[in-house]
């Protein structure tokens, strides 16, 4: 039984390993996955699930339009003049929406200095921390949209942001 249980084990593994394999060659092909990878907090493999949800950054005319497409954007209620935002829609990519949430939380205790990190520490005492959490995630996501669409690295992204203040 033993014998068997550790065979099982060995194929698993060489199941892992192969799996990883392909995961490495898919990234290493993947421009959009390298940039994303810049940003820490995010590994290879979450790079490479973003911008496999994603596809091409060149399908969304802008950053809301992308946070729309992942369902970060907050429902709108209308009716005449009166206007009510609510929770934000979930219609999106549920995939995007799962991994931003993870990448925040590694983000926030990597980097606790960068533009992202200082923003939702900023939106906890004034929404909250689901809301600003949310927010945050929204914000994560057009950082990467920017990233993608100028082609630049997260470093070239603060150094643009930081010229420009």
């Amino acid at each position: 039984m033993i014998d068997q249980l550790y065979r099982l084990l060995r194929e698993i593994n060489e199941k892992i390993r192969q799996v990883e394999k392909e995961i490495d060659n898919k990234y290493s092909g993947n421009e959009y996955s390298k940039i994303i990878d810049t940003v820490p907090g995010i590994s290879k493999y979450v790079s490479l699930l973003l911008t496999m949800e994603i596809g091409d950054i060149n399908r969304f005319m802008n950053s809301k339009k992308l946070a729309s497409y992942a369902g970060l954007v907050p429902r709108e209620y209308q009716s005449g003049t009166k206007e009510w935002k609510g929770h934000i829609t979930k219609e999106g990519n549920k995939w995007i929406r799962w991994i931003l949430d993870e990448c925040l939380a590694i983000h926030v205790n990597v980097c606790p200095d960068s533009p992202i990190s200082l923003y939702y520490k900023s939106l906890i005492p004034i929404k909250g921390k689901g809301k600003a959490k949310i927010s945050a995630e929204r914000k994560l996501l057009s950082v990467s949209y920017i990233m993608l669409k100028e082609n630049i690295t997260f470093d070239q992204y603060i150094k643009m942001i930081t010229r420009a203040i």
